[in-house]
């Protein structure tokens, strides 16, 4: 019995850390190529081709003015309506007339937010013939 032997002290246990970096930079990647994003379909605009040979004549009784003037009112054939009126009114006409297209003239002065709430209430209407123009000042 003569020696006395030394105990070893044992550290706490370690994690090893190394390749934590790797993983959460594979997992970074993962989650993004997997990621699907909504993406909301808005109104097809066909833009015209600027030769004058693509005008068509439409018929007035055809057309469905919606004017978003400089003092940020709406006016649907010439009468002040409020924006959540404007589906109604659009569903309403386009019962009436198939072929009808709306035209949404909007001042240089509006406010742009007023003319997409007016194709966003479009939109809602499921309103597909849409002609966008500038008012004369």
């Amino acid at each position: 019995m003569g020696m006395l032997s030394k105990k070893k002290k044992k550290g706490a246990p370690e994690i090893n850390t190394a390749s934590t970096a790797d993983i959460s930079f594979l997992l970074l990647i993962f989650f993004i190529v997997s990621t699907v994003f909504n993406v909301d379909q808005g109104l097809p605009l066909v833009l015209p081709s600027g030769e004058a040979s693509d005008a068509a004549q439409v018929s007035r009784k055809n057309i469905l003015e919606i004017k978003a003037m400089a003092d940020n009112t709406i006016t649907v054939k010439g009468n002040v309506v409020r924006l959540d009126r404007i589906r109604q009114m659009v569903q309403e006409a386009q019962n009436a007339n198939p072929k009808l297209i709306v035209v949404v003239q909007t001042a240089p002065l509006a406010q742009y937010g007023l003319m997409i709430n007016i194709l966003d209430e479009l939109k809602m209407a499921h309103i597909k013939k849409i002609s966008i123009k500038m008012l004369d000042s």
